[in-house]
């Protein structure tokens, strides 16, 4: 049975620390300039765009992904950072992960975005594991 009993705490600090792996991985000198140029993304349409609903959206879809793995550990009685960094790669690998390659392969994506997304997913998600497995 699901336990949605849940200590919001955590979860919002897992969702913030999801977005600030984000700033980083996606940042120029890590990811970033290569996810431009695979995603078609120039600096004009950056700076048009409203970044706000961007970097907002983002920030509660993290916090949704922290709830998840929250739920799982709590519904799994789990605990420790080890528990905790399974239930984020097991979320990660059979939900986020194989979502996101249907629609990159409809899309026709290539191999490279793929992989810088769905690493940083995979990374975001046991970062936040192990904070929840830890504060839980």
């Amino acid at each position: 049975m699901l336990d949605l009993s849940v200590n919001l705490v955590p979860v919002l600090v897992g969702g913030a620390l999801y977005f600030a792996v984000g700033s980083v991985w996606y940042a120029t000198k890590v990811f970033g300039k290569r996810w431009m140029s695979e995603v078609g993304m120039t600096e004009e349409l950056r700076k048009d765009a409203n970044m706000s609903i961007v970097f907002g959206g983002a920030l509660v879809m993290m916090i949704l992904q922290s709830l998840m793995v929250a739920v799982i550990i709590n519904s799994l009685g789990m605990s420790g950072w080890a528990e905790g960094a399974a239930a984020g790669l097991l979320l990660a690998g059979l939900t986020a992960v194989p979502t996101m390659a249907i629609n990159y392969l409809y899309q026709l994506r290539t191999t490279a975005l793929f992989a810088i997304d769905a690493s940083y997913i995979v990374v975001g998600h046991l970062i936040v594991g192990i904070l929840l497995g830890i504060w839980q």
